[in-house]
């Protein structure tokens, strides 16, 4: 919603909210290539929003910051300050990969018992976790193999 000016119309759609969901992990991704020292926040966004609150244009410029975005430059570490400044968590999510890969190891025994409920139950609680498990079969041997992802 904060892609429109507020006395525009807003456009809600699934199509916009995939859009602001694609964008939002576009700006944490440079954000997570800027060094441990903070930035500044970039005087572009703060006159935007001093300008009758145009968020939209102070996106534009995370946007830009975001396509400029390179390990450690100044446009990541702007953008490593801006994005908490506007309310946005930025906070990197480590993902423990061995709680992980216990958790699909004890899936994938369950389902080859043909416990379908404790299999559901641990995927649901790593779907909690923000980590989305994909089913699929190993190609040469046929058997079962889970991936994972993080969705947030």
């Amino acid at each position: 919603m904060l892609m429109t000016h507020y006395r525009e119309p807003i456009d809600f759609s699934v199509r916009k909210l995939e859009e602001a969901e694609n964008t939002l992990r576009k700006w944490k991704r440079g954000a997570d290539l800027a060094p441990a020292t903070a930035g500044q926040v970039p005087v572009e966004i703060i006159d935007a929003l001093s300008d009758d609150l145009a968020t939209y244009a102070a996106f534009q410029v995370l946007t830009q910051l975001a396509g400029e975005a390179a390990d450690g430059n100044d446009a990541a570490a702007s953008l490593k300050a801006s994005l908490p400044f506007l309310g946005f968590d930025v906070a990197s999510a480590k993902v423990d990969e061995d709680h992980v890969a216990k958790a699909i190891a004890k899936r994938l025994a369950f389902i080859a018992a043909k416990n379908w409920a404790e299999a559901d139950r641990i995927r649901d609680e790593l779907l909690a976790q923000g980590i989305q498990l994909k089913d699929g079969k190993d190609p040469v041997t046929g058997e079962r193999i889970t991936t994972w992802e993080v969705k947030r």
